[in-house]
């Protein structure tokens, strides 16, 4: 499986055509020191944080303490490169920070980071000398499991210990993938050095926004300072929309890797640039012309470095020089250009699908309507272009396209959705009642506003179900709780993330009025309340009907975060609700159970989710070989068993490990296979639901309907376009 997309990796387990590690530039120690723009942006975010945010905490020698913590936790989070003895010298920081801030001044972050620079340096020396050593795989000995919660090794001699082990562990890996010994000593020594690369390439405005963001934890988890690159990056996930050629990159050692091509960009229509092909030289400007640049090797470089020399205005040209996926090591690579155009980024534009199920009525046919994120494109918004995209405007269209009477249901996926635009959350529910207060926000003030829906029509009338999860965050629960405050439909899956909080994201440079990018701020404005008068906050939403998924029960969420607001109640909204769903959830559930108890599906997804608590669980990596390749067999043996079983059940030929990923052996709808199944459950939830009330609005208010006869599902005539 490829590595996250735009996601740095530094433990890359697998090459591409040679094993040679390639150098490359580092920054030098010189030109990590604080600027003048530093100082403004410091200006600029203490004086926001103190007058609008809403929890502004003093800053003092106590926050000091906070901060120098939570900085060297951040640039070590598992406590491998630095020390006891290292902490301890930084102690003469903890309670200075807080002044330092005061007077715009981030040199000890400089200080500090340089120190962990030499650090990082060190242990990859060590790394790389200890691949060197006769290593005895019979040992009984472990390797512990870092993780944030670890402490400090006291000493040198036992963090040196601790990276024999480690690198103990990385030559087991590879010699249970039948790597060869000379291999092995490439591979390793490439990776340790590329981590130390990974640091040595960091830049001053990179060490600034990871000390800013050392400091805005400590006031809230939502609040955070933007560089300039992260800030555009922001951007482009809320409107869906970028300039550039339409390809989404990834690393894989020393490359840049085309994850896939998005359909539609200059990429795609060119047929030129394909998935795994490695871009090694990006230039500006066509050949033909007279501005173009010289080409740059960016082997070896960070991702986002060459992300940002691919992205430019529409129109322009970029040169890519590229090895395809099929060249052999040593091929010269093929020159590319492509006129870079505005990209739509429909895999995260809501998206519909259609289910049928089977009861005692018949076939039930169902609408599927899957939301990413809560998203606008504000640019065009403002610019009064007639056709901006946003999430209330492509549902509505979606909808729409439905025949009336047509589906018996419908269902609103917000699973893993983590918010977005709180006014998209507030349209979008607007589609599903005819009038009445969506939220209420608490101000830092403490006064309440209610937000009302913009519209009194209703699109869809029907039987709804709202799918959500512990990753359903922020507008999802907004959207999650209204339906279920007023009864509108049915809330589906499990407790959702519980961001009960309202941020507002402003440019700094415009706030300070200077001319230099600052970067952007987000902080926390206000607190939003259910119109029921619960917060969302830390507790989140819960489900009228908890899907059985095995999942964990641990801590997740708000409640696992640090410095989270608490939960708080304030007075309802004046609303009108539907007490007909929560009457009935006993027997939904009751039927949910006796269904999925013996399913295929839902025992291979309790199965597969309870050996994934199991294996999170692990405290230590035994170093033994023979242990672990019995561990491996088994998990494995586990595993496949697991898959074929459920294969079985569908009528499908079992698998082996050797051919397990061939393309032909994929389940039913390839990548949408669990969606379904997901999504078929729900629809039979809410079918079931139909026998005890109809869930449907009323056009003339917002309490239901008594007659439960017909098709009920349908698109109100009197839809606003």
């Amino acid at each position: 499986m490829k590595k996250i997309i735009f996601v740095i990796v530094l433990l890359a387990s697998h090459t591409i055509g040679s094993t040679a590690y390639t150098k490359v530039a580092r920054v030098d120690e010189k030109d990590l020191m604080a600027t003048p723009d530093m100082s403004k942006t410091i200006e600029g975010v203490l004086g926001i944080t103190d007058q609008y945010h809403y929890r502004p905490v003093a800053l003092n020698d106590t926050l000091s303490g906070r901060l120098l913590n939570r900085y060297l936790e951040s640039l070590d989070p598992t406590k491998v490169y630095f020390t006891a003895e290292d902490i301890a010298s930084f102690m003469r920081y903890s309670t200075r920070l807080d002044d330092s801030l005061k007077d715009s001044d981030v040199s000890p972050a400089f200080e500090i980071f340089k120190a962990f620079r030499s650090r990082v340096a060190q242990r990859v020396e060590h790394a790389s000398n200890t691949l060197s050593l006769e290593f005895d795989f019979t040992k009984q000995e472990g390797l512990p499991i870092r993780s944030d919660e670890s402490i400090w090794f006291n000493t040198t001699s036992e963090l040196d210990n601790y990276w024999r082990q480690r690198v103990k562990n990385d030559i087991l890996n590879l010699k249970l993938s039948d790597a060869e010994a000379e291999e092995i000593t490439g591979l390793l020594s490439g990776r340790y050095q590329r981590q130390a690369d990974r640091i040595h390439q960091m830049v001053a405005d990179d060490v600034f926004e990871i000390f800013m963001n050392a400091y805005s934890l400590e006031v809230e988890p939502h609040t955070s300072y933007f560089s300039k690159r992260t800030a555009e990056n922001f951007r482009i996930r809320l409107s869906l929309s970028l300039e550039g050629i339409g390809a989404a990159l990834e690393t894989d050692l020393d490359y840049v890797v085309v994850n896939r091509v998005i359909a539609g960009g200059p990429a795609d229509e060119s047929n030129s640039l394909h998935a795994e092909d490695r871009i090694v030289g990006v230039g500006q400007g066509s050949l033909n012309s007279d501005d173009a640049e010289d080409m740059i090797n960016v082997i070896g470089w960070r991702l986002m470095d060459v992300v940002d020399m691919i992205r430019g205005s529409k129109g322009s040209t970029v040169r890519l020089e590229v090895l395809p996926k099929a060249a052999p090591p040593g091929s010269a690579p093929e020159l590319l250009e492509l006129v870079r155009d505005k990209i739509k980024l429909e895999e995260q534009a809501a998206k519909r699908t259609d289910i049928e199920v089977q009861d005692e009525s018949g076939t039930r046919k169902l609408a599927v309507i899957s939301i990413p994120s809560f998203y606008s494109d504000f640019d065009a918004r403002a610019a009064n272009e007639k056709d901006f995209r946003s999430s209330t405007r492509d549902v509505q269209r979606l909808l729409e396209a439905i025949e009336p009477g047509s589906i018996d249901g419908l269902i609103i996926d917000l699973r893993n959705n983590g918010g977005g635009s709180l006014e998209e959350a507030t349209s979008l529910t607007g589609l599903f009642i005819k009038s009445g207060p969506i939220v209420q926000i608490r101000s830092s003030n403490k006064k309440i506003a209610v937000k009302q829906d913009p519209d009194k029509e209703i699109v869809y009338d029907g039987p709804l179900a709202v799918l959500i999860n512990r990753y359903s965050a922020s507008a999802s629960e907004i959207f999650a709780g209204a339906i279920q405050d007023y009864g509108r439909g049915l809330l589906i899956g499990e407790r959702t993330y519980g961001k009960g909080t309202v941020q507002q994201l402003i440019d700094l440079g415009q706030v300070l009025r200077e001319d230099e990018e600052l970067g952007q701020f987000k902080f926390t404005t206000a607190q939003f309340f259910r119109i029921s008068g619960n917060s969302t906050q830390n507790r989140g939403v819960e489900p009228d009907i908890m899907l059985d998924l095995g999942e964990s029960n641990e801590a997740y969420g708000e409640q696992a975060l640090e410095n989270a607001l608490p939960w708080a109640l304030i007075k309802p909204a004046k609303y009108n609700s539907n007490p007909v769903i929560n009457s009935n959830n006993e027997q939904l559930k009751q039927k949910h159970t006796a269904r999925t108890q013996k399913d295929p599906a839902f025992l291979y997804l309790r199965e597969a989710n309870m050996a994934s608590q199991k294996t999170r669980k692990l405290k230590t990596l035994s170093l033994v070989e023979s242990t672990r390749v019995l561990e491996r067999k088994n998990n494995e043996r586990d595993s496949l068993s697991r898959l074929n079983n459920y294969r079985q059940s569908l009528s499908l030929e079992t698998v082996t490990l050797e051919n397990i990923d061939d393309d032909e052996n994929e389940l039913p709808n390839g990548d949408e296979h669990w969606n379904t199944v997901i999504h078929k459950e729900a629809s039979k939830i809410l079918m079931d639901s139909l026998l005890f009330g109809k869930l449907t609005v009323d056009n003339t208010t917002n309490t239901m309907p008594d007659d439960i006869s017909g098709r009920t599902a349908g698109i109100s005539q009197n839809a606003n376009n």
